[in-house]
Parts: structure tokens; sequence; C-alpha cells
């Protein structure tokens, strides 16, 4: 009787045994087809897609040069054409990600929207065009303005971008850069010449827009000395002035109620010699109709 229990002990005990035995190799094989499904996931999102159209825009939107390059040698003359892209898979922060979701790009939009200078080049080596916009008629000199890449925005300007195109808004480059306080870049453009009269569809002028943004002193000097006008005033019949004043920028503040006041200084001045030679002027008419009238 005893060793008739202790059978169906062991029995009982090795049927145990079987079952946790094949719930382990169950679990051990749905864990590895899990990790195999994740890592084909993976792999694919890495794995440029075999489109023209997307190729192009991945590589350079990743800012992978080798990528791009093979890309180029399979598709040379896509380089021009524009797909959809997500405005949200920007990597800075700025005003770009907070506009619609979707938006029409270029691959040199993508990789100069980046920083991507190595990707820049090859793309601008390939003949890309360099000015077309998106669907906000922004250009990639637009975008790499305003999110700040000083070696893009080089590469673009000496691809002769248009330094003083407009966008939906009004924003030019110097604009776009000014908004975002992106300074260096200013500098960079005003360098190069960019228009400091520029303004945006409310009136906002660049000492507006830097003055709106606590743009560093440096910068606004480079401005003032390239000849924005410190007493513009926007549609609501503000100058930068009141702008530095509201927000708080009291050492731009005080440089521009010197400008000011110089400015005014200076039309005053101005009047006045008008004055005097408008007077002079009455003066020898009088002297020469008396002389006249003299026997």
């Amino acid at each position: 009787m005893e060793a008739v229990e202790c059978d169906v002990v062991a029995e009982a005990e090795y049927a145990r045994a079987e079952e946790a035995a094949r719930l382990t190799a169950e679990t051990e094989a749905r864990a590895k087809a899990e990790a195999q499904a994740q890592a084909k996931a993976k792999a694919a999102e890495a794995k440029p897609p075999l489109d023209s159209h997307d190729a192009l825009h991945w590589a350079a939107a990743s800012g992978s040069a080798a990528e791009l390059r093979r890309a180029l040698k399979r598709w040379p003359m896509d380089v021009r054409q524009v797909a959809v892209t997500n405005a949200e898979f920007l990597d800075k922060p700025s005003r770009f990600s907070r506009r619609p979701d979707w938006i029409a790009a270029t691959p040199l939009y993508e990789a100069a929207s980046r920083g991507h200078t190595d990707c820049v080049q090859l793309l601008l080596a390939s003949q890309a065009a360099v000015d077309q916009p998106t669907n906000t008629d922004e250009t990639p000199l637009h975008a790499s303005c305003a999110l700040g890449y000083s070696e893009c925005v080089q590469l673009l300007l000496g691809a002769h971008a248009a330094i003083e195109r407009p966008a939906r808004s009004g924003a030019t480059p110097l604009l776009s850069a000014l908004q975002e306080r992106q300074d260096a870049v200013a500098v960079v453009l005003i360098d190069a010449h960019a228009e400091v009269g520029a303004v945006l569809r409310g009136g906002r002028g660049v000492l507006h827009c830097a003055a709106f943004a606590g743009t560093p002193m440096p910068a606004c000097e480079e401005l003032l000395a390239a000849g924005a006008a410190c007493d513009a005033r926007d549609a609501r019949g503000r100058m930068p002035l009141h702008m530095a004043a509201a927000c708080g920028y009291a050492a731009l503040a005080m440089r521009l109620i010197i400008q000011v006041t110089l400015a005014l200084v200076l039309a005053l001045a101005l009047a006045l010699a008008l004055a005097l030679a408008l007077a002079l002027a009455l003066a020898l008419a009088l002297a020469l109709a008396l002389a006249l009238a003299l026997p």
C-alpha cells in the first residue's frame, strides 16, 4: 500500500515537473519571438525606404552623409522634389515646431532645419534647389536662421540663397533669426548685407523683434550701425523703445533712448538748417528785387 502511494506521489511530482518545464519553454519561446519582432521593427525603422522621395528625405533628415551619398547615386535627379514631413520631428523647439503638424519640404530643407552641414554640402553640390519653399513659404535659409545653425546659413548664403525672401508671415531670414534670438546668425546676415528695413505683417521691424526677444546688445549695435530705424512704429504705433521697456531690457531701452534723442536732435538741426537756408534765399531775393527797383 505504501509502495502504491509512493508511486502515485512520484508520478504527480513528475507531471508537475513536466508542466513547469513546458511552461518555461513556452515563456522562453514567447519572449524570444517578441524580441525578434522588436528587433525587426527597429531595423525596419532604421532602414531607409526604397522610394526615392522617402530615401532622400530620410537620409537628409537623419544627418547620415553616407546614406545620403548612396541615395544621391541612385536618385540624383530627385533632390528638388518635395515630400510631406512631420514638423514635430525637428530637433530643437522653436516657432517651426508650433506650425501645423505637416509641412512640405525638400531634402535640403530637412538637412538645413537640423543643422546637418555635411548633408547640406552634398545636396548643394548636387544642384538642389536652394530656395524651394515649404507650404508656408519658408526656405531652407529661414529654417537655419530661426534655429541658429550658423554654418548651414553660411553654406546657403554661399550658394546664393535669397536673403530677402519673405515667408508667409512676412519674415525675412533676418527677422526669423531675431524673432528666435539667434544673435550670431543675425550678425552673419547683417554682414551679408541683409536688408534691415524689412517688416512683418503687423509692421514690426528688425529692432521691434530684437527688443521683444531680448537680443544681446552687440547684435543690436550691428542693427543700428546698419541703419535700422530706431523710431519706426508698428501697426499699433509702438516703437522698439516701447518693446524694450515693456519687456524689461533696460540696457537696450537706454541705448534706444539715446538713439531716438540723437535722431530728434539731428532732425531739428536739419530743420533749422533748412529754415536758415530759406531765410537766406528770401533775403537774397529781396535784395535783388530792391537792386532792380532802384534807378
